[in-house]
């Protein structure tokens, strides 16, 4: 449990902030730690090297510090009685799936762990989902057996009951139990790369929610690509507030400090002031590291301005976490950029932002320790647009961020509402992507590549510096499949071997996030139709507090010309809510006359021009 605080955290940090203490300077950091390979085999899950680690502190929760020694000990513990419930006398369950409903502690990683280490494929619910979906996971995988934390027996208990599944609660022992030296009951070796580490299900904008399976080699290549691109090291210590049945929260906040030997602090849930407890608390372990969604940020913001509103105050908390913080991550959705700025100010941290989906993991990351600068994609406008959409200089939309890809040399001034099309970065290492578009000779190549790159180069197509694509990506962390569904699958690949990103219906209907969740109903949106050098609908956020976002469509029924000519086009703003659950039918508010040198509005986030390098 966090630590008692007896009075309210604004009086705490304004009465240390008074006393002017000198702000925490981290030593210096250790080397990259890389531990030891898992006997040979470099696919091996992250538990294969936990016994490495041995009482280095894990996990730090409300039920106390765990270290690597006890996770591995009681996780073998729970394996064996999976395998005990299903007959499996050699410990190998191939693959059958295991679905687990945990809190965010220590529960949910021997959950994981116990799954990988009997052979299964785990299968992580989350404790808002209704039961109707929660049944539908565990029907959908064909789950051989369900773990449910103490707490979520009662929920699961009829859900199971009807599937005729078996439950196993997990036992006391998982929270506090003492470790054991495994001795000889160490997992047995087995070839990981190909097997089922996890099935994730997609949010089902536009239908049922599909499973991705994601092998343990997609979940090597996903975590060592990021402890590389962000330096993670045994030292660090993050705080970690996300939900565990998506990518954000599972591989890039857990997986990763656990690869390392590093500790990660769990929140049973996120709450504004326990974070910045944290964040300015002396008490070890301290964190160093901070992940989260847009929302989060606006919310701690808002706790900020509340909160924090002497100038002393105020620069001693910015003082304590430029000091003591070395990477916070913004991910998930679009950052507004008021928020982004806002932050900065609050903190002195400029976050690191990064894209990724469930299918291809984390594909691309701004640089942890050059500059990050707001990107532009659009082409440059000779004059800015009319009151209220005051724009400068650049008109661009939400997140067109695989163009900055291939662009990353590129700076350019913010776009509408203030919000810009910044850049993630380049591509993590193994990481291969293309914009394409369809050949409609379709002779030989089915498509025509635009521009094609790695984390080292970049390659644009002579003749292609302004035409509109399809993002393809491909690498090691690309999921193997969608779960059962053969022909879905086999459509989300190119012929040679390209996952297309806007094959998924949430990308290619140009999917507006809003408030860091993916609206659930396809008709929260706006349509989206983009082109080979036409664009009909794009869409971005317009910046709003928490509750109330809205989403803007621009409509721009013309061929966006080469640079130096000058059109007169009319950009039709659209406006249409977007709230988790709601439905909407947008409706024209007004039309703006717009001169320019044929400036473009990005649309969908997988449809994407190359802009010209610098």
């Amino acid at each position: 449990m966090p630590p008692h605080v007896g009075v309210s955290l604004p009086r705490l940090v304004c009465a240390v902030a008074s006393r002017r203490p000198a702000p925490w300077r981290p030593g210096g950091r250790s080397p990259l730690h890389t531990g030891p390979a898992a006997r040979g085999n470099r696919s091996a899950p992250v538990f294969t090297r936990a016994l490495a680690f041995g009482d280095r502190v894990a996990l730090a929760d409300q039920h106390g510090s765990h270290t690597y020694r006890d996770l591995y000990s009681r996780s073998l513990s729970l394996a064996r009685e999976i395998c005990r419930l299903r007959a499996c006398s050699d410990g190998d369950l191939r693959e059958e799936r295991v679905s687990f409903l945990c809190s965010n502690d220590v529960s949910y990683v021997v959950a994981q762990w116990a799954s990988w280490m009997s052979g299964g494929t785990a299968v992580p619910l989350y404790r808002k989902h209704p039961q109707a979906e929660l049944e539908y996971f565990i029907q959908d995988s064909r789950s051989s057996v369900v773990l449910a934390g103490q707490e979520h027996v009662e929920l699961l208990s009829p859900v199971v009951r009807k599937l005729g599944v078996p439950l196993l609660p997990l036992p006391p022992t998982v929270y506090c139990g003492a470790a054991k030296d495994p001795g000889e009951e160490q997992v047995p070796e087995r070839d990981w790369r190909d097997r089922g580490a996890m099935i994730i299900y997609t949010s089902g904008t536009t239908g049922r929610p599909k499973g991705v399976v994601i092998t343990h080699h997609n979940v090597w290549a996903t975590v060592t690509g990021l402890v590389h691109k962000w330096a993670w090291t045994k030292d660090d210590v993050i705080l970690h507030v996300l939900p565990l049945h998506h990518v954000h929260g599972v591989v890039n906040k857990l997986l990763c400090p656990l690869w390392v030997g590093a500790t990660c602090v769990m929140l049973p849930e996120f709450s504004a002031q326990l974070v910045w407890e944290k964040f300015l608390s002396s008490q070890s372990p301290r964190v160093n590291v901070f992940m989260a969604v847009p929302t989060i940020y606006s919310k701690l913001m808002d706790y900020h301005d509340r909160h924090f509103g002497q100038p002393h105050v105020r620069d001693f908390v910015r003082a304590v976490c430029e000091e003591k913080i070395r990477l916070m991550v913004s991910g998930s959705a679009a950052l507004p950029l008021p928020v982004l700025e806002k932050w900065k100010g609050a903190t002195g941290h400029t976050l690191l932002e990064r894209y990724g989906m469930t299918e291809i993991g984390m594909a691309l990351s701004n640089p942890l320790a050059t500059a990050r600068l707001p990107v532009a994609v659009g082409i440059p406008c000779s004059q800015h647009l009319p009151s209220p959409l005051q724009a400068p200089r650049w008109l661009v939309c939400w997140p067109t961020t695989r163009v900055n890809v291939l662009s990353k040399h590129l700076t350019g001034e913010t776009g509408l509402w203030r919000h810009p099309c910044r850049s993630v970065g380049t591509p993590l290492p193994g990481v291969e992507v293309r914009i394409v578009s369809e050949n409609p000779q379709k002779d030989g190549c089915p498509y025509i590549i635009h521009a094609e790159g790695n984390e080292t180069e970049t390659r644009v197509t002579p003749g292609f510096e302004e035409t509109e694509g399809e993002l393809l990506v491909r690498g090691p962390s690309v999921f193997r499949g969608y779960w059962d569904k053969p022909e879905e699958t086999k459509n989300a690949f190119t012929s040679d071997g390209w996952f297309k990103t806007a094959a998924n219906p949430r990308e290619a209907r140009g999917v507006l996030r809003a408030g860091g969740e993916v609206p659930r109903s396809p008709h929260t949106h706006a349509p989206a139709s983009v082109h080979m050098g036409l664009i009909r609908v794009c869409t971005l956020p317009r910046p709003a507090r928490e509750g109330r976002s809205r989403g803007i469509a621009l409509s721009l029924d013309t061929r966006i010309p080469s640079f130096g000519q000058t059109p007169c086009e009319t950009l039709r703003v659209t406006w249409s809510p977007v709230r988790r659950g709601a439905t909407a039918t947008p409706h024209p508010t007004r039309a703006l006359p717009w001169q320019g040198q044929g400036g473009t509005a990005r649309g969908p986030s997988s449809l994407v021009s190359p802009a010209p390098l610098s």
